[in-house]
């Protein structure tokens, strides 16, 4: 056995946190005590349902799951585990005695990382777990960076009375949008995260600016919008966020091609941009400005109805927008 390996399943496995289902308890108890001499803290169960019941209990780096369980089958476990955000991305290799190419397809599309038959071999099994808790600690310290870049963008907000909250507030807006418009989960999430992420490219311009009370000057103006592409800039070097960065960029563009940064013009402009741009537009008529009052509910909506009639916005959006800040709105006036 190469030395590196030996390294790698040292560096790797050593408090690696990992839950053993299998009902051969042979096989189960061989596989812990495997794993527990490179230093895993191993735990073994013999169904899917005790499973369950150790992952709410406790968090796990990784899983050896067998296929043919008694009760709960380990495909129909893997159903419910990718359904739960908790476990959404749990690396999981399936290890079992079931050869077919059939079981093998199933496994793969129920959200198993890896598949392995019995007899197994000892080495290619740490090393496969190896490859898979590597790739996990990559995406954690992704997150890590996404976690920083959205604590950012609270940092940007906080040091401006006058935008205190706007971004959580686009991003609520533009998630019942998308929801309302019957979007799938993954548009849903990234207008979600979009509007936190929309401005976070004003980290770069100047206080002074951002609460400039008066008219801007032509560089003034230059300095704000060029924030987008700051910001796509910014977020373009975090892969997790990278769905994020055609909201970013595009928020300003205009239907009718008098936006910015690219003047792009109609559905040139990416969908989930234009939804954006409905959210961004309103909060901003309803909060308080340097230079400026806020406008009430009715006389904000006016306006957005009046820039969808002109192209500003995109005009077959306004309904959709209009029945969700309308809805708000009521449950405001309710509370």
């Amino acid at each position: 056995m190469p030395h590196t390996f030996a390294s790698l399943k040292k560096s790797t496995l050593r408090g690696a946190r990992i839950l053993v289902v299998d009902d051969d308890t042979h096989l189960r108890q061989v596989m812990v005590s495997i794993l527990n001499t490179w230093g895993s803290v191993c735990i073994g169960v013999g169904s899917a349902e005790e499973a369950g019941q150790r992952l709410a209990e406790h968090a796990f780096d990784a899983m050896l799951l067998d296929l043919h369980l008694p009760g709960l089958s380990g495909s129909d476990f893997m159903r419910s585990l990718r359904a739960d955000e908790k476990h959404e991305l749990l690396p999981v290799l399936m290890v079992t005695g079931d050869p077919a190419l059939a079981s093998k397809r199933l496994a793969y599309a129920t959200g198993v990382d890896s598949y392995m038959v019995k007899p197994f071999d000892a080495e290619t099994l740490l090393l496969t777990l190896c490859s898979m808790l590597s790739k996990q600690r990559i995406v954690s310290t992704l997150e890590r960076s996404t976690n920083l870049l959205m604590a950012l963008g609270n940092a940007l907000e906080a040091k401006d009375q006058y935008t205190l909250g706007h971004s959580d507030r686009v991003s609520l807006f533009s998630r019942n949008m998308g929801e309302l418009m019957g979007l799938d989960k993954t548009q849903v999430q990234t207008l979600a995260q979009g509007g936190l992420l929309h401005d976070i490219g004003k980290i770069g311009t100047s206080e002074a600016v951002l609460r400039k009370a008066g008219p801007l000057t032509p560089e003034e103006r230059r300095e704000i919008q060029a924030h987008p592409e700051r910001g796509a800039i910014i977020v373009g070097n975090l892969t997790t966020m990278e769905h994020t960065i055609p909201i970013i960029r595009s928020h300003h563009e205009r239907f009718d091609g008098s936006g910015y940064p690219d003047g792009l013009r109609g559905e040139e402009i990416p969908l989930l941009a234009r939804i954006t741009a409905y959210a961004d537009v309103y909060d901003a008529l309803t909060s308080s400005r340097p230079y400026r009052d806020p406008f009430g509910h009715t006389r904000a909506l006016e306006i957005i109805r009046q820039d969808a009639e002109r192209e500003l916005l995109d005009p077959a959006l306004y309904g959709y927008f209009e029945q969700i800040v309308t809805r708000s709105e009521d449950r405001a006036l309710q509370s």
